[in-house]
């Protein structure tokens, strides 16, 4: 029942009109949110349909751009708003940029500031 659940509220996730939905009932949108993450092969439609409300400044900016991110790492792509880090030869340095000439225009959209350059640390890596 859990998993039919969850299906069934990734499915009412459509990128196209979540947002409405989202800003007119917010306690609802939140809902779906919840059920559908309970499967995380649904991550990348809850990503897909919070951006235009992370977007209309209806959801948090910084907790959108870290779950975009996180999500892109774990698929091995590069990330949109620079919010992950990784170490690389004992130093931390940020993931890749999906678009480094605009991801300051695209944390901007989304109410965050502009990067600042990483300052590497000591880490250790996961080998």
């Amino acid at each position: 029942l859990e998993a039919t659940n969850s299906d069934w509220a990734a499915a009412q996730l459509d990128p196209d009109g979540f947002a409405a939905l989202y800003t007119g009932n917010p306690e609802l949108g939140e809902e779906l949110i919840r059920l559908a993450g309970r499967n995380e092969s649904h991550r990348g439609r809850i990503i897909a349909a919070l951006e235009p409300v992370a977007l209309a400044g209806a959801y948090d900016g910084a907790e959108f751009a870290e779950m975009a991110d996180a999500f892109a790492v774990t698929e091995s792509r590069p990330q949109p708003y620079g919010t992950q880090l990784t170490c690389v030869d004992g130093m931390t340095e940020r993931w890749p940029l999906a678009n480094p000439d605009a991801t300051d225009e695209a944390r901007n959209a989304i109410g965050l500031d502009p990067l600042v350059p990483v300052e590497p640390e000591a880490c250790e890596t996961d080998d």
